[in-house]
Protein backbone atom coordinates (compact mmCIF):
# COMPACT_ATOMS: atom_id res chain seq x y z
CA UNK A 1 0.00 0.00 0.00
CA UNK A 2 2.75 2.42 0.99
CA UNK A 3 4.84 1.78 -2.22
CA UNK A 4 1.51 2.61 -4.44
CA UNK A 5 1.24 5.72 -2.62
CA UNK A 6 4.57 6.72 -3.39
CA UNK A 7 4.06 5.58 -6.73
CA UNK A 8 1.58 7.92 -6.93
CA UNK A 9 3.14 10.76 -5.85
CA UNK A 10 6.01 9.85 -8.15
CA UNK A 11 3.83 9.86 -11.06
CA UNK A 12 1.96 13.00 -10.26
CA UNK A 13 5.22 15.09 -9.84
CA UNK A 14 6.63 13.73 -13.41
CA UNK A 15 3.78 15.20 -14.71
CA UNK A 16 4.16 18.46 -13.15
CA UNK A 17 7.45 18.44 -13.89
CA UNK A 18 6.81 17.72 -17.42
CA UNK A 19 4.22 20.37 -17.30
CA UNK A 20 6.83 23.14 -16.68
CA UNK A 21 8.93 21.81 -19.55
CA UNK A 22 6.12 22.85 -21.63
CA UNK A 23 6.08 26.50 -21.10
CA UNK A 24 8.94 29.26 -21.02
CA UNK A 25 8.86 32.71 -20.17
CA UNK A 26 10.86 34.82 -18.52
CA UNK A 27 11.58 35.08 -14.59
CA UNK A 28 11.31 38.33 -14.41
CA UNK A 29 9.89 41.62 -15.92
CA UNK A 30 10.53 45.11 -14.96
CA UNK A 31 8.29 48.27 -15.25
CA UNK A 32 7.75 52.05 -13.92
CA UNK A 33 4.50 53.40 -12.48
CA UNK A 34 2.31 54.16 -15.17
CA UNK A 35 3.96 52.54 -18.06
CA UNK A 36 3.49 48.83 -18.55
CA UNK A 37 5.54 45.81 -19.46
CA UNK A 38 4.54 42.39 -21.24
CA UNK A 39 5.07 39.02 -20.67
CA UNK A 40 5.45 36.77 -23.46
CA UNK A 41 5.92 32.59 -23.08
CA UNK A 42 6.46 29.85 -25.56
CA UNK A 43 4.42 26.26 -25.56
CA UNK A 44 5.17 23.30 -27.37
CA UNK A 45 2.82 22.69 -30.48
CA UNK A 46 0.60 20.18 -28.68
CA UNK A 47 -0.67 23.20 -26.58
CA UNK A 48 -1.79 25.63 -29.28
CA UNK A 49 -5.77 25.09 -28.68
CA UNK A 50 -5.50 24.89 -25.11
CA UNK A 51 -6.45 27.59 -22.98
CA UNK A 52 -3.58 30.17 -21.99
CA UNK A 53 -4.05 31.91 -18.67
CA UNK A 54 -2.67 34.30 -15.80
CA UNK A 55 -3.19 33.82 -11.91
CA UNK A 56 -1.48 36.31 -9.28
CA UNK A 57 0.55 33.92 -7.20
CA UNK A 58 -0.86 30.64 -6.20
CA UNK A 59 -3.78 29.27 -8.59
CA UNK A 60 -7.05 28.10 -7.58
CA UNK A 61 -9.92 27.05 -9.39
CA UNK A 62 -11.77 30.26 -10.71
CA UNK A 63 -8.61 32.57 -9.26
CA UNK A 64 -7.38 33.58 -13.00
CA UNK A 65 -7.06 36.96 -13.66
CA UNK A 66 -7.74 36.30 -17.44
CA UNK A 67 -8.26 33.01 -19.27
CA UNK A 68 -8.19 32.93 -22.89
CA UNK A 69 -10.47 30.47 -24.61
CA UNK A 70 -10.30 28.24 -28.03
CA UNK A 71 -13.09 30.85 -29.55
CA UNK A 72 -11.46 33.87 -28.34
CA UNK A 73 -7.91 34.44 -28.47
CA UNK A 74 -7.40 37.86 -27.04
CA UNK A 75 -9.18 38.41 -23.61
CA UNK A 76 -8.77 41.52 -21.58
CA UNK A 77 -10.24 42.04 -17.73
CA UNK A 78 -9.62 45.75 -17.03
CA UNK A 79 -5.66 46.75 -17.03
CA UNK A 80 -4.98 43.18 -18.01
CA UNK A 81 -4.63 41.87 -21.30
CA UNK A 82 -3.92 38.22 -22.35
CA UNK A 83 -3.11 36.80 -25.97
CA UNK A 84 -2.47 33.70 -27.79
CA UNK A 85 -0.88 33.52 -30.99
CA UNK A 86 -0.54 29.83 -32.02
CA UNK A 87 0.81 30.68 -35.15
CA UNK A 88 4.17 31.43 -33.08
CA UNK A 89 3.03 29.15 -30.28
CA UNK A 90 3.22 31.62 -28.02
CA UNK A 91 1.11 33.85 -25.52
CA UNK A 92 1.67 37.25 -24.42
CA UNK A 93 0.37 39.33 -20.89
CA UNK A 94 0.29 43.18 -20.57
CA UNK A 95 -0.03 44.92 -17.91
CA UNK A 96 -0.96 48.78 -18.40
CA UNK A 97 -0.83 51.64 -16.16
CA UNK A 98 1.05 50.20 -13.27
CA UNK A 99 0.87 50.61 -9.71
CA UNK A 100 3.17 49.66 -6.67
CA UNK A 101 1.12 47.13 -5.84
CA UNK A 102 0.74 45.32 -8.88
CA UNK A 103 4.58 44.07 -8.50
CA UNK A 104 4.93 40.17 -6.82
CA UNK A 105 4.76 36.93 -8.27
CA UNK A 106 2.47 35.80 -11.03
CA UNK A 107 1.51 32.47 -12.83
CA UNK A 108 1.67 32.24 -16.27
CA UNK A 109 0.09 28.71 -17.27
CA UNK A 110 -1.56 26.45 -19.73
CA UNK A 111 -4.99 24.74 -18.71
CA UNK A 112 -4.32 21.09 -19.44
CA UNK A 113 -7.70 18.93 -18.75
CA UNK A 114 -7.07 15.91 -16.98
CA UNK A 115 -3.60 16.60 -15.68
CA UNK A 116 -1.22 19.14 -13.63
CA UNK A 117 -1.48 22.84 -15.19
CA UNK A 118 1.93 23.40 -17.63
CA UNK A 119 2.67 27.02 -15.19
CA UNK A 120 5.64 28.84 -14.83
CA UNK A 121 6.58 31.35 -11.99
CA UNK A 122 6.90 35.32 -13.38
CA UNK A 123 8.62 37.77 -11.09
CA UNK A 124 6.86 41.52 -11.61
CA UNK A 125 8.88 44.87 -10.49
CA UNK A 126 7.77 47.87 -10.14
CA UNK A 127 9.41 51.27 -10.05
CA UNK A 128 8.34 54.74 -8.93
CA UNK A 129 8.34 57.18 -12.33
CA UNK A 130 11.05 59.50 -12.29
CA UNK A 131 10.03 62.75 -10.98
CA UNK A 132 10.33 65.86 -12.66
CA UNK A 133 13.02 67.68 -10.33
CA UNK A 134 15.40 64.63 -11.76
CA UNK A 135 15.07 66.08 -15.52
CA UNK A 136 18.60 67.78 -15.55
CA UNK A 137 16.46 69.96 -18.68
CA UNK A 138 14.30 72.82 -16.90
CA UNK A 139 11.69 74.38 -18.93
CA UNK A 140 13.01 77.73 -18.10
CA UNK A 141 16.17 76.46 -18.76
CA UNK A 142 15.51 76.59 -22.26
CA UNK A 143 14.02 80.29 -22.86
CA UNK A 144 15.52 82.62 -24.80
CA UNK A 145 15.56 86.66 -23.80
CA UNK A 146 12.06 88.22 -25.89
CA UNK A 147 14.44 90.95 -26.33
CA UNK A 148 16.77 89.06 -28.35
CA UNK A 149 14.45 87.70 -30.93
CA UNK A 150 12.79 91.21 -31.84
CA UNK A 151 14.01 93.32 -34.35
CA UNK A 152 16.05 96.69 -33.72
CA UNK A 153 13.65 98.96 -33.24
CA UNK A 154 15.03 102.03 -35.64
CA UNK A 155 14.09 103.32 -38.98
CA UNK A 156 12.84 100.98 -41.43
CA UNK A 157 16.54 99.93 -43.91
CA UNK A 158 14.92 101.58 -46.92
CA UNK A 159 14.72 104.83 -44.91
CA UNK A 160 18.40 104.72 -43.50
CA UNK A 161 21.09 107.08 -45.27
CA UNK A 162 23.12 104.70 -46.46
CA UNK A 163 27.15 105.67 -46.03
CA UNK A 164 28.69 106.27 -50.09
CA UNK A 165 30.62 103.49 -50.96
CA UNK A 166 34.17 103.40 -50.06
CA UNK A 167 35.24 103.02 -53.43
CA UNK A 168 33.52 106.51 -54.25
CA UNK A 169 35.34 108.39 -50.83
CA UNK A 170 38.30 107.35 -52.76
CA UNK A 171 37.40 108.86 -55.57
CA UNK A 172 36.41 112.05 -54.27
CA UNK A 173 39.58 112.48 -52.07
CA UNK A 174 41.51 112.20 -55.11
CA UNK A 175 39.70 114.45 -57.09
CA UNK A 176 40.34 117.15 -54.46
CA UNK A 177 43.82 116.31 -54.42
CA UNK A 178 44.20 116.94 -58.10
CA UNK A 179 42.17 120.76 -57.99
CA UNK A 180 44.07 121.88 -54.66
CA UNK A 181 47.58 123.20 -56.95
CA UNK A 182 44.85 124.64 -59.47
CA UNK A 183 42.97 126.58 -57.07
CA UNK A 184 46.12 127.50 -55.55
CA UNK A 185 47.65 129.39 -58.79
CA UNK A 186 44.39 130.56 -60.02
CA UNK A 187 45.26 134.05 -58.33
CA UNK A 188 48.51 133.88 -59.83
CA UNK A 189 47.21 133.20 -63.36
CA UNK A 190 44.45 135.51 -62.97
CA UNK A 191 47.43 138.57 -61.71
CA UNK A 192 50.13 137.37 -65.41
CA UNK A 193 46.64 137.93 -67.31
CA UNK A 194 45.89 141.09 -66.49
CA UNK A 195 49.35 142.60 -66.75
CA UNK A 196 49.76 140.90 -70.05
CA UNK A 197 46.34 142.80 -70.78
CA UNK A 198 47.76 146.29 -69.52
CA UNK A 199 50.76 145.98 -71.36
CA UNK A 200 49.19 145.38 -74.66
CA UNK A 201 46.77 148.38 -74.35
CA UNK A 202 50.23 150.28 -73.24
CA UNK A 203 51.32 149.17 -76.55
CA UNK A 204 48.67 150.04 -78.02
CA UNK A 205 48.25 153.89 -76.95
CA UNK A 206 51.81 154.15 -77.59
CA UNK A 207 51.18 153.63 -81.68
Amino acid sequence: MRSRSVWLLSALFLLHVQGCFSLSCPRVVAGTVGGSLSVQCHYEEKYKNNRKFLCHQSCGPNQEIVMTEVSEREVRNGRVSIRDDPASLSFTVTLEELRLQDAGTYQCGIDITLSWDATFLVEVRVSPAPTQSSNPLKTTDTLVPVMTLLPELTLPVHNRPSPPPRSQLSSVHSLKLLLLPVFLKLPLLLGTLGAVLWMKKRLQRAH
